[in-house]
């Protein structure tokens, strides 16, 4: 197994992409970094990028957590932080 590496430009910003294939699994794993963000942009409101990465998985203003925890189950979508 080999890793292909790739870049992709957005707004101006080199996006770094390394792809791993395995098909042992009919899945797909996406793990997304951002280098040097949250707790630095954070400013005086320490904690805000954990907060609202918690708050992710608490449903919607129309739909409560456990309808959500269901719907992203039925998808075979599981959200970590």
């Amino acid at each position: 197994m080999s890793a292909n590496l790739d870049q992709f430009m957005y707004k101006n910003k080199k996006i770094n992409l390394i792809f791993v294939p395995q098909n042992t699994l009919p899945m797909i794993s996406l793990k997304v970094v951002f280098r040097g963000r949250g707790a630095l942009l954070d400013g005086d409101k320490h904690g805000l990028a954990n907060l609202s990465a918690n708050l992710l998985g608490e449903g919607t203003a129309s739909t409560d957590a456990n309808t959500f925890a269901k719907a992203l189950e039925q998808r075979a979508v599981s959200l970590s932080f």
